[in-house]
């Protein structure tokens, strides 16, 4: 009896992936949309101060729209913008609440400086932070390095060199 030919054993096929879902900014709108609303009604002079202080904050998300990348510039310059709005925040808060108190607020000029001068410190940070944090760490491995190969000369002396072998000859 001649033997039927066995087909090749076939794998079988991974169930289909999932689509990768984005995640869904819809609560977050909402949010903002709502505390945007209640301050618009409560408090105008406090939206007003900070639609006007949060601007370069505003660029940074907008920048990150089109660049995916740079998550980390909108956190080094919001984090530095909301620390120089704040000071300005308080005193307006503190003295009244009125269009008149934000349009003093607005007519200084140091508060101008103050407000988009910590957002300029932000964003140096976000360009001048990674060369630097290259050259550190250049540096610091070209040590490391120095010091280990200090170490295997020490061994050397201490061992032999005929303890090394070629690379050639190592096993796999």
């Amino acid at each position: 009896m001649a033997k039927a030919a066995r087909s090749p054993a076939r794998k079988p096929t991974p169930p289909p992936a999932r689509a990768a879902t984005a995640r869904s900014s819809t609560p977050i709108v909402i949010v903002l949309v709502v505390m945007v609303a209640v301050l618009a009604w409560a408090a105008p002079a406090v939206l007003g101060l900070l639609l006007v202080g949060f601007l370069p904050t505003f660029v940074a998300v907008a920048m990150s729209l089109m660049d995916r990348r740079s998550y980390y510039m909108i956190v080094c310059v919001g984090a530095m913008n909301a620390s120089g709005l704040l000071p300005i925040l308080f005193d307006l808060l503190a003295t009244a609440m009125t269009v008149d108190a934000l349009t003093d607020q607005l007519l200084d000029v140091m508060n101008w400086f103050i407000m988009y001068g910590t957002a300029g410190i932000g964003m140096l940070i976000y360009w001048l932070l990674p060369p630097v944090m290259t050259v550190y760490l250049d540096l610091r491995t070209q040590h490391e390095i120095s010091e280990l190969k200090a170490e295997q000369n020490r061994l050397y002396e201490v061992w032999g060199r005929t303890i090394a072998k070629p690379a050639d000859d190592r096993p796999d």
